[in-house]
């Protein structure tokens, strides 16, 4: 074999290596996150945030202590599968940043719910649930709030409700 032909090869191989390091580096840049137009992204941040309502005018409709105890807990569980599924779900082009915010705040509201839940379950903590005539959730402050900036950025999207004791929607399925 020639040099030129050898010379040829190790060209050939650089430029293999090259082409195979670029590949490499966009897709290590590619977080892998879908695409949605604005409307589908609109969609499904509507539909993420009925889910979550839903759940939580269940909490105001308990009759008990013990139904308050559950219905907290699957709100904790129905939270954190909508921000699973939102943070799976296409981005629209301007969003990535308030999407990321939305889901981890998603699951600091879940991981919040969750924790009000087991407290309300410790038997040293049941006297002070006599009398209780509301809750309040920072976390649920702070997805309104990141709402509220979509809202502003564009999106026709709605706020969560603050529920006192109201009928419950239908199941948004």
């Amino acid at each position: 074999m020639s040099s030129r032909s050898t010379q040829v090869l190790v060209a050939l191989g650089v430029l293999l290596v090259a082409a195979f390091v670029v590949a490499v580096g966009v897709a290590a840049l590619d977080d892998g996150r879908k695409t949605a137009t604005e409307a589908e992204y609109e969609a499904t941040i509507s539909s993420t945030r009925e889910r979550i309502d839903f759940a939580l005018v269940r909490i105001t409709r308990s009759q008990s202590q013990e139904e308050l105890i559950e219905r907290i807990a699957d709100a904790s569980t129905a939270v954190g599968a909508a921000g699973d599924d939102l943070d799976d779900a296409g981005v629209a082009e301007g969003y990535d940043a308030l999407h990321d915010r939305l889901v981890d705040t998603l699951d600091a509201f879940s991981e919040e719910l969750e924790g009000t839940a087991a407290q309300f379950e410790d038997p040293t903590f049941a006297p002070n649930l006599q009398g209780i005539n509301s809750l309040g959730f920072l976390e649920w402050e702070n997805v309104n709030k990141i709402l509220a900036e979509m809202k502003e950025k564009g999106l026709d999207v709605v706020l969560l409700e603050r529920h006192l004791g109201q009928e419950t929607p239908p199941d948004p399925g």
